[in-house]
């Protein structure tokens, strides 16, 4: 009867009782070198894996769009110097304003157009602003 307590008491090369070796948890760490290997073998024998793989989020890949930019169209002449008088007249009232020769297939054109816009809908505030302040028909180019 004394012998078998003298076995429970009794303790391995790692300082650690039998029956305690057998209640390792994935989350005690030991330090002893010894009682590692009885880590490793307690482990083993469990079906989870000591680390948790982590899902990495998967990051969608954006394709580089080149943007759409646009103008806004003023005018077209057949002549520059009308080109040339509608240009002054909107600078003067502070717009970034140019000019555009064209080829057509009997003629030329010279457009008068303003700005570049990153954004549709500013183009088209703008387009509303200079329609009711200039009381002329403004058309809306995106730019190629």
């Amino acid at each position: 009867p004394d012998n078998s307590k003298k076995e429970d008491i009794k303790k391995t090369a790692s300082g650690v009782k039998k029956s305690e070796e057998k209640k390792l948890t994935k989350k005690e760490e030991i330090v002893n070198p010894a009682t590692k290997k009885a880590k490793k073998q307690v482990t083993s024998n469990t079906s989870k894996p000591l680390v948790k793989k982590r899902r990495m989020k998967s990051v969608q890949k954006t394709k580089t769009v080149k943007e759409q930019r646009y103008m806004l169209q003023i005018g077209a002449f057949k002549r520059l110097k009308d080109a040339e008088k509608l240009k002054n007249r909107f600078e003067t009232k502070g717009y970034s304003v140019f000019i555009v020769k064209e080829k057509g297939k009997k003629s030329v054109f010279y457009k008068v157009r303003i700005g570049t816009f990153y954004s549709k809908k500013i183009a088209y505030k703008v387009k509303r602003k200079i329609e009711r302040e200039g009381k002329i028909k403004v058309w809306l180019v995106p730019i190629k």
